[in-house]
């Protein structure tokens, strides 16, 4: 279930990509969810088997896919309209909105997937730019992390010269009788 209080339903999104699929084209189609051979309830499938081998023939059109890799592709084609359905409508939740709309998709496409839809982009969508606060701060902890690294360096190095002179006494001290 979408977490809008309810309103929107996993199944009504799919059934809402579903149309959007055929109006570009593509005819949904009925299909079992997994597991499910004998049982009535059907949800609808965003992507036609007829129309993912028209894709697949566009792509390499001398190779033959088997059916099993055909249903591996439709359900990985449901999976992902199902997933992005749900986080758009989180971020509509988040909105504090009822109503799902076409900046929530195109908001987690493009943060998520890095997927820019050509005639969708948002000029509310800007660039993250770090605050001049964080960089500030992000090279006053280089700097610490430089003086630490040095303190240690001579702290190591004055160690060693010890160690150093010690051992030379020690030798010294062998020699002496």
């Amino acid at each position: 279930r979408c977490p809008l209080r309810g309103r929107v339903a996993t199944g009504q999104a799919r059934e809402m990509a579903s149309t959007a699929a055929n109006t570009a084209g593509m005819p949904s189609k009925k299909r079992k969810p997994p597991g499910s051979a004998g049982n009535q309830s059907d949800s609808v499938r965003v992507l036609q088997r007829e129309s993912l081998r028209q894709l697949l023939s566009q792509i390499v059109p001398d190779e033959r896919v088997d059916p099993l890799v055909e249903d591996f592709l439709l359900d990985v084609a449901d999976d992902f309209v199902d997933s992005v359905i749900t986080f758009a409508c989180k971020l509509a939740s988040h909105r504090k909105s009822d109503t799902l709309e076409v900046k929530d998709i195109v908001v987690h496409l493009e943060r998520a997937w890095d997927m820019v839809l050509p005639g969708f982009e948002q000029d509310e969508l800007k660039e993250f730019k770090p605050r001049k606060e964080q960089t500030a701060h992000k090279k006053r902890m280089v700097d610490v992390r430089r003086a630490l690294a040095n303190a240690a360096a001579v702290e190591a190095a004055s160690l060693s010269a010890a160690k150093n002179a010690e051992e030379e006494e020690e030798e010294k001290e062998g020699e002496d009788p």
